[in-house]
């Protein structure tokens, strides 16, 4: 029986997509806004395009954490 890996994701996290854009430029950063529980009882991560906020989506954490998908982006200092 496999161990269940727990995925957590912060608020204010960035990451971007793990696969270079179609002219090979590294993809833009996403934002975690919100993490939160849905109703199917898995987390998800509300994230915000750093270039243009008014454009969101939400992903199942499993996947932001993924590295298939997405890898981490750039830290910011408090």
């Amino acid at each position: 029986m496999a161990m269940r890996q727990e995925h957590t994701v912060k608020r204010g996290q960035r990451f971007r997509d793990a696969r270079p854009t179609l002219f090979g430029r590294i993809a833009p950063e996403w934002t975690v806004r919100d993490v939160f529980v849905g109703s199917d009882g898995l987390s998800y991560a509300r994230v915000v395009l750093d270039s243009d906020p008014s454009r969101s989506k939400t992903l199942s954490v499993v996947v932001l954490t993924d590295r298939h998908h997405f890898v981490p982006g750039r830290t910011v200092e408090s």
